[in-house]
């Protein structure tokens, strides 16, 4: 927060350049954080003074007070010699807390809240009894006796707790803080009462201690206006769920199964897995691998991610053990042969460069596979010159093996230093061709061939004599590099995940990004009022703020997508990012046979039940009973989604379900938190 709101390296006046301390920390941690704008009762409501206007908390001077008590601190760094560091610009450390450096602090007065006034350090005493007068103006950082003085170097710290207790002190903090934290755990528009009664337990515990947090939060849910049916039913009580929050109560309800254990075989252009239990994917189904590191027949196992599924599952029923993926090293393609010419067109782009080298892995029987030296024709199309000579037309199955990454160096040096993005599975001592890219602004690479390495670990290499020697300045940039005899073939044992909990950036998909407010306001302002009718009653609605017409619409498809993909038909798994594994729904517990009853949960005499019970994992039993009728309705109407009722199939049974479940997470009774 000090590098975010400009406290970190925040210095002292110096008239003589001009130089204030930034203010920016003072308001923000004031207004928003705290105490706000103008004073309040206890029940959140303004003060208002003889001419009937608000009271304000804090002035001008007060902010200036508190900016230059927040002068001095840096980066954390340790003492030195028993003293507090005068390093004022030490490497950066976002792990722990800043530090200050009394030299650059400001050592004059300073007023807070509540007309309190720091008195600073006018003086210091001596350890010898002398008294001496300080100059708020004055630099003491290269004067011993008084840059190394007890007093002097207790300063900011002591300033700083002082600045701390007004505000904890502060009557406002309690109202303010209450309110919003209801707002955030209930409802938006809280009465004064129930502030009221929360920001008494905020001031005193019952037991003397005021700021208890943990007795705080029992009192905002275990209120009456949080737990009351009277209450819940009256309008304007609840709060819309924003729209991360939407997406966490769904990833929620609907959890993937935890790791699975799992034993792995790599054969060449493929890695098949063996499940305990049936692995219930079809082909396509997103997955993500945590390899062991401890393999047979491989230097390092193969590399850790998110992969997409081969079997030949067609249902989710099947009892299938066994599934595949594609080696991220390992891309696909095929190939047609024209003489000793082979047309080689890559699956994606093959990321190789006119007269590069690239172990090319034909089929058992036919070309030799080795390293080949590729003539460009596209991105994803080269041609090499093969041994035999023969004609193919129709286009065969081929795979090249590929490694991406990174290389860097310091001037006048004949080392390279690479990093692979997916493990290499050399040893030190084997051969690469390596092509080597520089970074923009650099005009120069080391030499592409074929080199001899020196393994550190799984993805980390270096090489020799690749005229980086000549280069009189480091070089950095990127390579594709194949082994001259790349291992393929070996085991070991695998963890197998659902999901990669990898969304990125969803600002244009739900109106935020989690952990990413664009400003420190928030994603909306804690007093929002959406124009129209909410307003006009008076209901302050902050996550409203997100809820333009064209993010409302995308939030809806960003659900969607996440329920129904990536197949409608075929899985019992989806998951967020159109079905990229990002989050992973399990929809498993819902379309068998319900515990207690006969026939699927699905079944038409079942569909009320399954809605219900829906209706209180999702909604917290607050689906109307007219949205409950709307969903059966259009569900069991077979026009909309088909099914055979009493015999259906498992994608007859997904379906369905999805379909119910999509209907209730878009409705305001989802969306509306009561």
């Amino acid at each position: 927060m000090g590098r975010y709101l400009d406290m970190l390296r925040n210095e002292r006046p110096d008239k003589a350049t001009g130089r204030i301390p930034n203010e920016n920390y003072a308001r923000e941690i004031l207004q928003l954080f705290s105490v706000g704008l103008y004073r309040m009762h206890p029940d959140g409501s303004l003060m208002i003074d003889s001419t009937g206007q608000p009271i304000p908390t804090y002035g001008q001077e007060e902010i200036i007070g508190f900016a230059h008590a927040f002068t001095g601190w840096t980066y954390h760094q340790a003492d030195v010699g028993g003293l507090k560091p005068t390093n004022w610009s030490p490497a950066s450390n976002w792990l722990q807390p800043m530090k200050e450096v009394p030299a650059r602090h400001d050592i004059g007065t300073k007023r807070i809240l509540n007309n309190v006034v720091l008195p600073g350090l006018p003086k210091i005493t001596t350890s010898a009894g002398a008294t001496i007068a300080l100059n708020p103006a004055t630099s003491y950082n290269s004067i011993a006796n008084i840059r190394d003085d007890d007093e002097f170097q207790n300063l900011p710290m002591q300033e700083m707790n002082a600045t701390h207790d007004s505000i904890f002190n502060n009557p406002n903090l309690g109202p303010f803080l209450c309110s919003q934290l209801i707002q955030r755990l209930v409802t938006s528009t809280p009465s004064r009462a129930y502030i009221y009664r929360v920001s008494q337990v905020f001031a005193d515990n019952g037991s003397g201690v005021r700021g208890d947090l943990k007795a705080v939060i029992k009192a905002i849910l275990l209120d009456y206006e949080a737990r009351s049916p009277n209450v819940l039913n009256q309008q304007g009580f609840g709060k819309q769920k924003e729209p991360v929050i939407r997406v966490t109560n769904i990833a929620r309800a609907f959890p993937t199964s935890v790791p699975v254990n799992m034993t792995y075989v790599q054969n060449n252009g493929f890695i098949t897995f063996t499940t305990p239990t049936p692995h219930l994917f079809v082909s396509g189904s997103p997955i993500t691998v945590d390899f062991s590191s401890t393999v047979s027949g491989a230097t390092s196992p193969a590399t850790s991610g998110s992969y997409a599924v081969t079997t030949s599952n067609t249902s989710p029923a099947n009892s299938n053990t066994v599934f595949s993926v594609r080696p991220k090293e390992v891309p696909n393609g095929t190939y047609k042969q024209s003489g000793n010419i082979c047309t080689v067109t890559m699956a994606n782009s093959h990321g190789l460069s006119n007269g590069a080298q690239v172990y090319v892995l034909f089929p058992s029987g036919t070309s030799i596979s080795k390293l080949y030296t590729i003539t460009y024709v596209s991105s994803s199309i080269f041609t090499i010159t093969v041994d035999n000579s023969a004609t193919i037309t129709t286009a065969q199955n081929i795979n090249i093996v590929r490694h991406t990454g990174g290389y860097s160096m310091t001037a006048n040096s004949p080392l390279v230093s690479l990093i692979t993005s997916t493990n290499h599975h050399m040893s030190t001592g084997d051969q690469v061709s390596i092509a080597f890219a520089p970074i923009s602004g650099q005009t120069t690479a080391p030499t592409a061939g074929l080199y001899t390495v020196t393994v550190l670990d799984d993805r980390q290499f270096t090489i020799e004599n690749a005229g980086a020697a000549t280069f009189t300045s480091s070089r950095t940039g990127s390579i594709v590099m194949s082994p001259a005899v790349p291992v393929l073939n070996f085991s070991g044992s695998a963890t197998l995940g659902y999901s990669s909990f990898s969304m990125g950036d969803t600002d244009t998909d739900l109106g935020q990004t989690a952990m990413r407010s664009p400003t420190v306001f928030n994603f909306y302002m804690p007093d929002y009022q959406f124009p129209g009718t909410l307003a006009s009653n008076g209901l302050i609605t902050p996550e409203f703020q997100l809820s333009s017409d064209t993010n409302v619409i995308r939030q809806s498809n960003f659900i969607y997508e996440g329920i129904l993909k990536p197949s409608t038909t075929n899985t019992i798994f989806s998951s967020f990012r159109s079905g990229s594994g990002a989050i992973g729904l399990d929809f498993r517990s819902w379309i068998g046979t319900r515990p207690s009853g006969s026939g699927a949960w699905t079944d038409n005499a079942n569909l009320v039940t399954l809605v219900d019970e829906l209706s209180v994992l999702l909604t917290a039993n607050q689906l109307s009973a007219q949205a409950k009728q709307i969903i059966i309705t259009f569900v069991s109407n077979t026009a909309n989604i088909s099914y055979t009722n009493g015999s259906a199939t498992d994608a007859q049974k997904i379906n369905r379900l999805r379909g119910i479940i999509h209907l209730i997470t878009t409705s305001p009774d989802f969306t509306i938190q009561r």
